[in-house]
């Protein structure tokens, strides 16, 4: 007999855990932290530096470009690396809201959304955009 429980996401089963909020967060692939560790422990500058150590690190980061790029068949102009889903939200919503060229000041979405793009939303509204929620 199997017994299993729902608690804050997590199924967990004969007390084993079974993750299942990989919306919030994901375990680390091993191949990419194998890729990230030289720059979680030696390469930790801050790529905008312009000193040797940022330098270097602003190589690897073109580079990383690169192979997303190829990956997606766009130009490394078109890939912008973020710090998280937060910031992409923002990134996307505001970036096309605002752009000179868009006439368009009308959002749809749906009530269930993340809470990152409703309040990007609610914001968007305070500065005349209109928002529908489905």
């Amino acid at each position: 007999m199997l017994f299993c429980i729902f608690v804050s996401y997590e199924l967990i089963i004969l007390n084993q855990y079974i993750y299942l909020d990989n919306n919030a967060t994901t375990q680390i692939d091993k191949r990419v932290l194998d890729a990230m560790m030289p720059f979680l422990t030696d390469n930790f500058a801050n790529a905008s530096s312009t000193h040797h150590f940022g330098l270097e690190v602003k190589k690897s980061v073109f580079i990383a470009k690169e192979k997303v790029a190829e990956l997606v068949n766009a130009d490394t102009g078109e890939i912008i690396f973020t710090s998280g889903a937060t910031e992409s939200i923002n990134l996307a919503l505001k970036g096309l809201a605002f752009h000179p060229k868009n006439t368009k000041k009308h959002i749809v979405t749906v009530q269930t959304e993340h809470k990152a793009v409703l309040d990007t939303c609610k914001y968007l509204e305070t500065v005349g955009l209109e928002v529908d929620y489905l």
